[in-house]
């Protein structure tokens, strides 16, 4: 609930949103990218009645993670991911 009100926000406090705090130094197109990014997250999370998606996510937004350990499988638009995440992805093979 934070991150909608903090993510949009001029000025997000690093506090209030937790473990997303690192994204309130981030400008605002790459915040609503998360915060986009999180509703669709959220709603897996939802509809399978599990935190898993969510936490998962989370976790690899916030912290770099061992390759065998990513669970994240999404089509994405390299363009529109923000700069400090291009780093973290790495093409799976076909």
């Amino acid at each position: 609930a934070n991150c909608v009100v903090e993510l949009p926000d001029e000025r997000p406090s690093a506090v209030a949103l937790g473990l997303l705090g690192f994204a309130a130094s981030w400008d605002l197109t790459d915040r609503m990218w998360l915060l986009r990014q999180l509703a669709d997250v959220y709603a897996a999370s939802v509809r399978i009645e599990s935190t898993k998606p969510i936490e998962d996510f989370v976790a690899f937004v916030g912290k770099n993670r061992p390759e065998n350990n990513a669970r994240i499988a999404a089509p994405i638009e390299p363009k529109s991911v923000p700069k400090v995440l291009l780093k973290k992805l790495k093409q799976r093979p076909a």
